[in-house]
C-alpha cells in the first residue's frame, strides 16, 4: 500500500508506480492531490490495473 501521508505532498505534480505487485489499491487519500496532473502505474497487480482501465 502506498502510504496515506502522499496527502501532506501537496504540490506533487508527478507519480511513478513501477513494478510494485503488492499494491491492491491506491489510498482514497490521494483525491485531495490537486496539484497531482500526472500518475503513472505499470507492472503492478492485475486488480489494481483493471480498476484504474
Amino acid at each position: 500500500m502506498l502510504p496515506n501521508e502522499l496527502e501532506y505532498i501537496t504540490s506533487l505534480k508527478i507519480l511513478h508506480v513501477q513494478d510494485y505487485i503488492k499494491l491492491k489499491s491506491l489510498p482514497t487519500s490521494m483525491g485531495s492531490l490537486f496539484s497531482l496532473k500526472n500518475l503513472n502505474i505499470r507492472g503492478c497487480s492485475s486488480p489494481l490495473m483493471a480498476a484504474i482501465s
